[in-house]
């Protein structure tokens, strides 16, 4: 199985529709259909977060009182 490390550049470029959006579109199809596994860091997961509550105008949970954690494991 292929394994891809993203960015937060790689998933923004996706979203806005910037060069290479179709290379991690594909990258993302493998790993919904389990042929590619996915692994990204914690911080650049967040900045994907924020990120995306600008562009759609919503307030990060932060503000709300709310922080959320995602605890990822590896596996060896």
């Amino acid at each position: 199985m292929q394994e891809y490390i993203l960015d937060a550049c790689a998933l923004l470029a996706l979203f806005d529709d910037e060069e290479g959006a179709d290379i991690v579109e594909n990258i993302l199809e493998q790993a919904r259909n389990n042929e590619a596994a996915l692994i990204m860091n914690a911080a650049n997961l967040i900045e994907v977060y924020y990120v995306t509550c600008d562009h759609v105008e919503l307030e990060p949970v932060q503000k709300q009182g709310i922080v959320p954690f995602l605890w990822i494991r590896p596996q060896f």
